[in-house]
């Protein structure tokens, strides 16, 4: 009944699967899509397929919430998203008895050209999921202290945390877009301390 999306990673990765299957996108027309935020709708909106949930807080929570008040008890959902995404969704839907598949369609990985330097001395970094987190720390990466760290939300501070990193900044947004105006603000700070 709904094809759940939590991120535009898995947007993108589920509209290339169709195009490489050659799925026409009007096969999907008595399903429904729930995504997580702005960003993902976005990916699916250049295909012309409009999200039908989208919760006001861009979180794996507040999607499970949102699906809880509108999936009916004889719906099904297909979650497609990354192999370790946030298990508060599947908890959710668990507990309200909501049918589901939960396919993990990638995972978080990093590519990263140069082993000999594992740390980062960028001006910034900016973290976009939790998964992302952990792919960095477990690959053996540490931050410089320069490096002023972006976060998109409470969920990856938490798993900042986890990994013993505190001084971050986490954006207003849980958007890219949130992610970048946070920088720009820094940005701005510092230069009118330098005035």
């Amino acid at each position: 009944s709904y094809i759940v999306l939590t991120s535009m990673n898995g947007a993108e990765i589920f509209i290339n699967k169709l195009k490489a299957l050659k799925i026409d996108i009007r096969k999907l027309v008595n399903i429904k899509f729930a995504v997580i935020g702005m960003g993902t709708a976005s990916v699916l909106e250049k295909y012309g397929i409009f999200a039908e949930l989208i919760p006001n807080d861009f979180t794996s929570e507040a999607l499970g919430k949102l699906l809880v008040k509108k999936v009916h008890s004889d719906e099904k959902l297909l979650i497609l998203r990354a192999e370790k995404g946030s298990l508060l969704l599947t908890e959710i839907l668990d507990k309200n008895n909501i049918q589901y598949d939960d396919i993990k369609t990638y995972g978080v990985q990093l590519d990263y050209k140069t082993e000999a330097n594992k740390t980062i001395d960028t001006d910034f970094i900016a973290f976009a999921s939790s998964s992302g987190v952990d792919a960095f720390y477990e690959g053996g990466f540490t931050i410089s202290p320069k490096t002023e760290i972006v976060c998109i939300g409470e969920i990856t501070a938490e798993t900042l945390i986890k990994h013993g990193v505190s001084g971050f900044n986490i954006s207003k947004t849980k958007t890219v877009e949130g992610i970048t105006d946070t920088i720009l603000k820094i940005v701005e700070e510092n230069s009118n301390e330098k005035i």
